[in-house]
């Protein structure tokens, strides 16, 4: 590696090795292979295998002949995964199952006494552009990652940043956005899953475990910029692609989208909204009269609540946003409920007294539609 790739290397992935204790995500493990292919050289890779192999406690005449394999023939994938998992990480089943596989490719081909060839490091003679994309992505969200680190060390830095800025400077164009955006929504996800397991220990609750040292108030700082990383990716988005002709699209108009919804039409006096016009609202209210069960369906993100022309169920909805309550007056409270304000039905809906549940997205016959906004 030039010393020129190398400063580059260390300013987009970081000079520290990245070890990551517990449960790996997708994520997590892309950037660690990363790192290691940029900053490792094969002979350390090969140490990092035969540490392995003896903490393993292989047969001596099987770890002696990986030992005689040339160091440039090994799998490098193998050799990272050996090295991450003597760090502490726990890879998922899928991970785990190709890093056994690998591992008894290797030995096969040893105990054959012929060199181990890996297929990954074939030199073709076209680039896999997918390839080349996904790995620019993760170079702009080591950028991102280093304003997170801010956030849970420093009380006082700022939970918003301005990632369109780093995407002008990085040349990131408008299909890395959507992409980006989905990372970082898994990411959330799992921090607003961890706090909702907080406390619950009986289970062995791993992903608790793994966020517990960021405490409540540092993961739902995370979770505040995660949310601010996903809107401007997806903003970026829209504004990258109008910078050229858009590409003409037949858009399926709400009519289609919705013609699989059957609400309940009328309750108590108080007619419902049709479902063709919820199509891209941020917020709106129902009423399931069969449990008397009143909800409110948040969207996911800045685009509105969707739909699919097969499925009576609402999409992009927000899953730890949307909640439900029983309601014991239902009669009186829907007829208020009718007439009121998106602030005002906010403040009724939080002054019920009842226990919040998730709400289901789906729309069916015992289902009315209250208000959209």
């Amino acid at each position: 590696m030039t010393d020129t790739h190398n400063v580059l290397a260390i300013k987009i992935m970081g000079e520290d090795e990245p070890v990551y204790q517990g449960p790996v995500t997708d994520h997590e493990l892309t950037h660690a292979l990363n790192w290691y292919k940029q900053m490792c050289e094969s002979k350390d890779a090969k140490k990092y295998l035969l540490r392995y192999l003896k903490e393993r406690k292989v047969e001596e005449s099987l770890y002696k002949a990986v030992d005689r394999v040339n160091d440039q023939h090994l799998d490098a994938t193998l050799c990272f995964l050996s090295r991450m998992v003597m760090n502490g990480s726990i890879l998922n089943p899928n991970h785990l199952k190709r890093f056994e596989e690998k591992l008894t490719s290797l030995f096969i081909q040893v105990k054959k006494n012929r060199e181990p060839v890996e297929v990954v490091e074939e030199v073709k003679p076209k680039v896999n552009l997918q390839e080349r994309t996904e790995k620019f992505i993760l170079q702009v969200c080591g950028e991102i990652d280093t304003h997170i680190d801010k956030i849970i060390t420093s009380s006082d830095y700022q939970e918003t940043v301005d990632v369109r800025g780093i995407f002008t400077t990085l040349n990131v164009k408008n299909t890395h956005g959507k992409r980006i955006a989905e990372i970082y929504k898994k990411e959330r996800d799992e921090c607003i899953e961890a706090i909702t397991k907080w406390d619950d220990m009986s289970d062995d609750n791993q992903i608790s475990e793994a966020y517990r040292k960021y405490g409540k108030i540092g993961l739902k700082r995370i979770i505040g910029f995660y949310d601010s990383i996903i809107n401007g990716s997806l903003k970026h988005t829209e504004v990258a692609g109008n910078t050229r002709k858009p590409r003409k699209k037949k858009e399926k108009p709400p009519t289609i989208l919705t013609q699989k919804f059957k609400p309940l039409m009328e309750y108590a006096g108080v007619k419902g909204i049709e479902p063709k016009d919820v199509i891209g609202k941020s917020i709106i209210y129902i009423y399931n009269v069969k449990y008397k069960k009143f909800g409110v369906i948040v969207a996911d993100d800045n685009t509105g609540i969707t739909a699919k022309e097969y499925s009576s169920t609402l999409y992009n909805v927000s899953t730890h946003k949307s909640v439900g309550k029983t309601l014991r007056k239902p009669e009186e409270f829907i007829k208020n409920a009718a007439g009121a304000t998106s602030v005002s039905l906010k403040r009724m809906f939080d002054d019920l007294t009842t226990k919040a549940s998730t709400q289901s997205p789906r729309i069916n016959e015992d289902t009315i539609i209250i208000k959209a906004f």
